[in-house]
């Protein structure tokens, strides 16, 4: 069992304690200072499940990891019609139009949303703490842009073998006109242009879009993990 201490770090400090599986008993959850407690488990782990939920958590998604491989690439499609920009230099993002942006594309994204019932407050401070980890580290910015709009972005994490896509999102009005395909593709030709071997990724196995974009990708997905969360305080 991994745990990882994850701080949001926004003005008021939202906290989370992060388990890969169960946590060891129920003292480390009654001693926890954080506001949340979140477990990943295996959906074939039935014992981990009825703990979790006999303890008060409760199941808030699916999580599927992604993996596409350069080598198994499908043809790139024709040209499209939308522009796009790579942002190595973290002094020429306008971090304020991002969290706009990803304030827009991720409503309602269970992702983001820790507590049972949808808060978009909360979720929009957890969004922009990705934003400013995602700037700090230097995380390279991919841009699709439409008649010189941004309308989605995608920060590529590097990795041992390749990058991690990081917040990939579109503007509700574009999507579904092609402008995440080409997000998508943007990223796969950054990948290539810097001779990575994979692309990865971890998604909501409700995002049936995303699932599909990867897909045609010829991505692989593996290691399914529900996501259980308890709230311990009120943030």
């Amino acid at each position: 069992m991994q745990k990882v201490i994850i701080v949001i770090k926004d003005r008021n400090g939202i906290s989370c304690d992060y388990y890969e599986g169960l946590p060891k008993n129920l003292e480390q959850i009654n001693s926890s200072q954080a506001h949340f407690i979140l477990c990943m488990v295996a959906p074939s782990d039935i014992s981990s499940v009825h703990w979790l939920q006999a303890h008060c958590f409760y199941l808030t998604d699916l999580r599927l990891e992604c993996r596409i491989k350069m080598r198994e690439l499908p043809d790139k499609p024709k040209r499209n019609r939308f522009e796009i920009k790579v942002i190595e230099d973290r002094k020429f993002f306008d971090k304020d139009e991002l969290c706009m942006i990803y304030h827009e594309a991720f409503v309602s994204d269970r992702r983001f949303h820790l507590k049972e019932q949808y808060d978009q407050v909360l979720a929009n401070r957890i969004i922009d703490s990705y934003i400013k980890e995602a700037t700090d580290l230097k995380f390279p910015l991919v841009q699709c842009l439409y008649k010189e709009q941004i309308i989605g972005c995608a920060f590529m994490q590097p990795v041992q073998d390749g990058f991690y896509i990081y917040l990939a999102g579109v503007l509700p009005k574009y999507q579904g006109s092609g402008a995440a395909v080409a997000l998508y593709r943007a990223c796969v030709d950054y990948s290539l242009e810097h001779e990575a071997r994979i692309i990865h990724g971890r998604i909501s196995a409700s995002n049936t879009g995303v699932m599909n974009l990867y897909a045609n990708l010829n991505a692989n997905f593996y290691n399914p993990k529900y996501l259980y969360i308890y709230e311990r305080r009120e943030c």
